[in-house]
């Protein structure tokens, strides 16, 4: 087929796209720096399958199903990962010494058909496939060499231990996590390997032919390594054992934990399965029960703000709240705060699900709702406790929410989390749950909204010049200077190591309690603060741009579409 020449863009001039649909898709690439095609998936204009197809109608470039084809690993060891990865690209066939076969999943970029030329010497005949089963394929070959890369981190001991995984020599059935044990030696090394990049959670998920392990660093899941997916059974049977669940049941969703020391570490694995098309999939989340509190001024709050957070901590009584979605940092803000108020001469008491981060000094209860220990009912009997100091780890309904204010009211100081998007549409919230005007209005000293966002990587950061299209989403001068990280050995190429809080901080005061207590609307509280003077996590955000400790995709990413100040 002989290649057509387009005047313009040629997703708009062979009507896969309309020029709305192109020029929004364009916006948020030009944004965030994503593929195209994940964005057109994304707006759900079309599936990769439906749009796989319409590139080969539309371009008469054959459409083929990886799964289905035998690829040669010396063929696929032509290019690097890194660029298979990056493009989306991958060799599947080699013709003669002078022509390559090339499955990809954007017809329409030439440069990556004009590197593989110049990388392999041949030429270059294309043929189309989805994202998916390009990604599937690179996940397969490269997964053998993954294992390679954390056995030599780990040791000769993964090494010893996989391959007699691998012969079948290991009979685990009746074992538990105990020491010595082989199946609990890889299980160890997994999470110390997790422990070592920082990671949060632990995926084991069974694919069509292997077993994919992911680590969630930083918020992100990243793929680790791919190994025989064999190894399942032995995974499912010696961690249901750790954490005290049924090992004959595979199809009923089960939750358990065990706990492990790993380097300094004493750290409790919430272990969680449930039963997918493929097999059993496994989670395990790692929590810090040492070591791993964060002192206020590590979680990222600015210099003027955090005289803010102090000035509300000093309360003697009230209701401090900290919201966000899930992951966002409720928890690490709370125990942070929860720390520099523990005293000899006060009583902290601490009702949470679960307990993540274990303190000193403080009374600490895990929620059991088997045991008829929930929220409510744990917040009326630690009122007998005499508490100075009560955290509730989740105010979930109208009980909860009266009883830790009517504590407040009453002489305690109550700080706890909710599931809202910004502080404004916190007091909404609040009245949404039936909680009395007068009530949040006498109750509530002040509100912390927040977001977590990955922090530059200080050991490769560089400064550039903002590009045009985020200092026009960002409101940032055109010529500003920012940050970001090149890549390097300390991020795993990433640049970026470790998250940092954006957040607004929502002050009570006479004029607020005023406003609130004729129950105004969301959009009117929120008018009404902005008005007042009152930074919202947008600025904030922006202020950590320029300061260099994020970048603007993350802050797009993270907040953009989250909050609705635009």
């Amino acid at each position: 087929m002989t290649e057509k020449l387009f005047l313009g863009n040629p997703l708009v001039e062979l009507h896969i796209l309309s020029e709305a649909e192109f020029e929004n898709a364009l916006k948020i690439k030009n944004a965030t720096g994503k593929k195209i095609n994940a964005i057109i998936v994304g707006l759900h204009y079309f599936t990769e399958e439906e749009l796989a197809n319409k590139y080969s109608l539309a371009t008469g470039i054959v459409r083929i199903k990886l799964p289905e084809c035998k690829v040669p690993h010396e063929v696929m060891s032509l290019i690097s990962e890194e660029f298979a990865r990056h493009n989306n690209a991958v060799p599947i066939e080699l013709v003669d010494n002078q022509t390559i076969i090339v499955a990809v999943s954007d017809p329409f970029d030439k440069n990556i058909i004009h590197e593989i030329k110049k990388m392999t010497n041949r030429k270059v005949i294309v043929k189309l496939s989805t994202s998916k089963e390009i990604n599937d394929l690179i996940n397969k070959f490269y997964g053998n060499k993954a294992v390679e890369t954390l056995a030599s981190a780990l040791g000769k001991e993964f090494v010893e231990v996989n391959e007699r995984f691998r012969r079948s020599e290991i009979d685990i059935s009746g074992e538990i996590l105990k020491e010595g044990s082989e199946a609990s030696q890889l299980i160890k090394l997994f999470i110390q390997q997790a422990v070592t990049m920082l990671a949060s959670d632990i995926h084991i998920e069974p694919q069509k032919d292997n077993l994919r392990i992911r680590f969630r660093i930083d918020g992100h899941l990243k793929d680790i390594f791919s190994i025989d997916k064999n190894l399942l059974s032995h995974f499912c049977v010696t961690i249901k054992l750790a954490a005290e669940l049924d090992i004959t049941d595979s199809r009923t969703p089960q939750d358990g934990h065990f706990s492990i020391s790993i380097h300094q570490y004493k750290l409790d694995i919430r272990v969680s399965t449930f039963q997918t098309i493929n097999g059993e999939k496994i989670v395990l989340r790692i929590f810090y029960q040492s070591g791993r509190l964060f002192l206020k001024h590590d979680l990222g709050f600015l210099k003027e703000d955090l005289k803010v957070v102090d000035y509300l901590l000093k309360n003697k009584n009230g209701v401090i709240l900290v919201t966000g979605p899930t992951g966002s940092g409720k928890t690490t803000t709370l125990a942070s705060c929860i720390m520099e108020l523990n005293q000899p001469n006060v009583n902290v008491i601490t009702i949470e699900d679960p307990v993540e981060y274990v303190i000193d000094g403080i009374n600490q209860i895990n929620i059991n709702p088997k045991s008829g220990i929930t929220f409510d009912v744990a917040t009326k009997h630690i009122l007998r406790h005499d508490p100075d100091i009560i955290m509730v780890g989740e105010i979930r309904d109208t009980e909860t929410a009266r009883i830790a204010l009517s504590a407040a009211i009453t002489g305690h100081l109550v700080l706890s989390t909710l599931h809202t998007n910004d502080a404004f549409s916190t007091i909404t919230r609040l009245l949404d749950m039936n909680v009395e005007s007068y009530l949040i209005a006498d109750a509530l000293k002040g509100i912390i909204s927040q977001r977590l966002v990955r922090r530059v990587c200080s050991s490769c950061k560089e400064s550039i010049t903002i590009e045009k299209n985020f200092s026009e989403i960002l409101g940032i001068s055109q010529g500003s200077k920012i940050f970001r990280g090149k890549g390097c050995n300390v991020c795993n190429e990433t640049g970026y190591f470790g998250r940092v809080v954006v957040y607004e901080i929502l002050m009570m005061d006479d004029d607020v309690k005023k406003y609130i207590s004729k129950q105004n609307t969301t959009e009117e509280i929120k008018k009404f603060l902005v008005e007042k003077g009152m930074k919202t996590m947008w600025q904030n955000a922006i202020e950590n741009v320029l300061i260099g400790t994020t970048t603007p995709e993350e802050i797009i990413s993270t907040i953009y579409s989250s909050v609705s100040y635009f």
